[in-house]
């Protein structure tokens, strides 16, 4: 694989009560939890343009967090290099 598009209305808009793609708000949670340093704002999804249309940012029943871990984690057993994790 070397390209995954995104498909782009996705991104920019969401109906009433709809996430954008999951992986931003795995994103913004890890960031809460592993990447902020302790004088850095926090990243949350209700202050960025893109996924703050909505009003929906949580998921019942799903731990952001803890499913940016697997994604890591998923990443790491296909070879992929902490650099390439982040980028």
């Amino acid at each position: 694989m070397t390209k995954y598009l995104l498909e782009e209305s996705r991104v920019v808009f969401q109906d009433k009560g709809e996430r954008s793609y999951n992986v931003f708000y795995q994103a913004c949670a890890a960031w809460e939890k592993e990447i902020v340093a302790d004088d850095s704002p926090p990243m949350k999804p209700q202050n960025l343009s893109y996924l703050n249309k909505s009003g929906c940012y949580t998921v019942e029943g799903a731990d952001d967090y803890r499913l940016y871990e697997e994604l890591m984690l998923c990443f790491h057993q296909l070879g992929f290099s902490e650099e390439e994790q982040v980028v």
